[in-house]
């Protein structure tokens, strides 16, 4: 069940279940760029040069995750 109302902490819901995610997700990133370029799938150039996508990718999950609590 869903609910909109704040926890005891005075933090919503949707926080306190996706904030222990983050650093699960961000360590399978990261994990998987060091395994894409060790096998020489990616150059680490490549990586710099595209790392705004990154941001990008944030954001939009960001933006669905509002649009979808509405």
């Amino acid at each position: 069940m869903h609910s909109s109302q704040p926890t005891a902490a005075g933090t919503p819901p949707s926080a306190v279940r996706t904030a222990p995610a983050t650093p699960g997700i961000v360590l399978i990133v990261v994990g998987l760029v060091a395994l894409a370029v060790k096998l020489d799938w990616i150059a680490v150039e490549q990586i710099w040069r595209l790392w705004p996508i990154a941001l990008i990718v944030v954001g939009l999950a960001k933006l669905l995750d509002w649009w979808r609590q509405d």
